[in-house]
This record gives C-alpha cells, structure tokens and sequence, in this order.
C-alpha cells in the first residue's frame, strides 16, 4: 500500500497548490469588510489594486447586495476598476436565473441595469424585449443607450432610435417603433 499512499499524497498535495493558486484565501480584512465600506472606499477613490481585491471579494459573495455593489464597481468612472469589475460582473450574473436578470433591469440602481442589459447582450438567453423595451424611456441616459444597442444586437440592421438627447415624445415613438418590430403591439 504504501507506493499507492504515497503518489495519492502527491496527487492530493498538486490540487491543493493549484487551488491555492487559482482561488488565493482571502485576507481577513477583506473577508469581514463590510459592503458599504467597500462602496466607500471606492466613492474616495482608494489604490487601484486594493479596490480590485474588493471587486474579487464582491463576486465571491452570493448575496444580492455585494452583486449591487460589484454593478457599481462595474460602472465605475476608473477604467482600470471598471473593466476586471465588469468582467467579475457578467461571471456573476450568468449564476442568476431570467427572473432575477429581470429583477435587475427594474432596479433603480443605473449601474445595476447597464450591467444586466450588458450581461443579456452578451447571453444567448431568450431575449427580453418588453423588458429592455421599456429602458428606452429610463430617466438615466446611458442605461437608454445601452438599451439600445441591446435591442440593435437582437435585431441585426435595425436601429429605431432613441438619439441620446430625444425629448419624451420621441422616446415614445422609438418604443412603439421597437414594439412594432418585434410584434409586441398593446392591445
């Protein structure tokens, strides 16, 4: 027995260093930081690095407010937080069923929204189009922007507005438009 032991403790030594590796323990610090103090220290703009050990922490966490956070961090103005954020983002979101992706799209959070509208470009989930239909008329412009490429990506050619700067009437009629293409007319 004891070649058979002594190549299963190699085996099991090799997988534990490559877990080590690919999943590093996370400092205590981190681990029972709270998420608003994460959401602050991103607000006052702290050391790139650290931020993005947050922005892991936050993926790693299962509950809905650390996903909230992690959108924020996301859309962050910083480009180098903003983009491993975004991508940390769209693993996260691939975890979630249609129903709570739809809870998203309705949050009042904008980077909460452009993140699901992000993830839905990018899935080859059902499209939802009464859903991101409805986000042309959003009060925050680049959650309607980004509504519309969504829905320019479902309907290849096809692009039935709204201009960034279209007043309410004009919004109106880039919905019904929208609605008319994908024969979703109301009744």
């Amino acid at each position: 027995h004891g070649p058979i032991l002594r190549d299963l403790r190699a085996r099991v030594t090799i997988a534990r260093n490559k877990a080590i590796v690919e999943n590093p323990p996370v400092p205590k610090w981190l681990r029972e930081m709270p998420v608003m103090k994460m959401l602050e220290a991103l607000k006052r703009n702290e050391s790139p690095s650290r931020l993005q050990a947050m922005a892991k922490e936050l993926a790693r966490r299962t509950d809905k407010e650390s996903l909230l956070a992690l959108a924020e961090f996301a859309y962050c103005p910083y480009r180098d937080i903003s983009q491993p954020s975004g991508e940390l983002l769209i693993k996260r979101l691939k975890q979630l069923n249609d129903y709570e992706i739809l809870g998203l799209l309705v949050n009042p959070i904008p980077a909460v929204k452009l993140g699901a509208l992000k993830f839905l470009q990018e899935s080859s989930a059902m499209p939802k189009y009464a859903d991101v239909i409805a986000l042309l008329d959003d009060a925050n412009s680049e959650v309607r922007q980004m509504a519309r490429k969504t829905l320019m990506k479902w309907a290849p050619g096809k692009d039935f507005g709204p201009d960034e700067k279209a007043d309410a009437e004009a919004r109106s009629r880039s919905m019904k438009e929208w609605r008319t293409h994908f024969h979703l007319d109301s009744k």
